[in-house]
């Protein structure tokens, strides 16, 4: 009878031990399977997108969509700016378009006007001779060099007039190959930077007027010219192309 008795009280022991092991063993496979998929997707505790409920999903979406409108909202004029925002149309190839474009705005009764606006380019960089004392002298130096065959003009007006010209280049790296071209002749020649511009046509409506017209109305009065372009700047000069961009 104690044989029996020792062995049943054996039996409860063991499948008690085994009760309280069995937990610990499927949490501690848990945590090794979770430890595995974190060190395969490269970061550890890492939530992906899919596994996310939708609520908090679509709570990230709309903070999102929120910071970005705060962003364009930022990038606007500030509504009490002391420089009213006119509204250009341009550029026109030619005057008598933009003349034409002008004289449409008037009979919707919408006042424009005509605005040739000047437009920086990249820097130049003029090779050039020094100005002489006199035009007959620039003249005397003209005909020596184009004796020789040197490509060169002399400079008629501003700072550098009666100077001598060897070309204006958009590189400083092939006005420098040209200044050693000449410099190896024997002319001692020089390399100024000029700021070059050049001119655009636009036609310009002050804030009442551009307001006269809605969307709907805009999209049909340019409908027919794909080449020009709606923008605000500020009222009443544009005075270089930064204000465009």
């Amino acid at each position: 009878m104690r044989w029996v008795f020792f062995s049943l009280l054996f039996v409860n022991a063991v499948a008690l031990v085994w009760q309280l092991l069995a937990p610990g063993d499927k949490a501690s496979a848990a945590d090794t399977n979770l430890a595995q998929r974190s060190r395969l997707e490269g970061v550890p505790g890492i939530t992906l997108l899919n596994e996310l409920k939708h609520n908090e999903l679509a709570a990230m979406l709309q903070k999102k969509k929120r910071l970005r409108m705060t962003a364009k909202i930022d990038a606007l004029p500030a509504a009490n700016s002391e420089k009213p925002l006119c509204t250009l149309v341009g550029p026109f190839k030619q005057l008598l378009k933009a003349e034409y474009f002008v004289e449409r705005m008037s009979a919707l009764d919408i006042n424009a006007e005509v605005q040739e606006v000047e437009i920086p380019e990249d820097v130049g960089f003029w090779v050039y001779l020094p100005p002489e004392v006199s035009r007959k002298e620039a003249l005397r130096r003209l005909h020596e060099l184009q004796g020789k065959g040197i490509d060169s003009y002399v400079i008629p007006k501003g700072e550098l007039a009666n100077g001598i010209s060897f070309g204006m280049f958009s590189q400083q790296a092939l006005a420098l190959s040209r200044q050693k071209q000449m410099q190896s002749q024997g002319y001692d020649v020089e390399i100024k930077e000029v700021a070059r511009s050049f001119k655009e046509v636009w036609a310009i409506l002050k804030p009442a007027e551009a307001e006269k017209l809605g969307e709907d109305l805009w999209q049909k009065v340019l409908s027919g010219n794909p080449e020009l372009d709606r923008r605000q700047n500020f009222c009443p000069t544009v005075a270089s192309s930064d204000n465009f961009n």
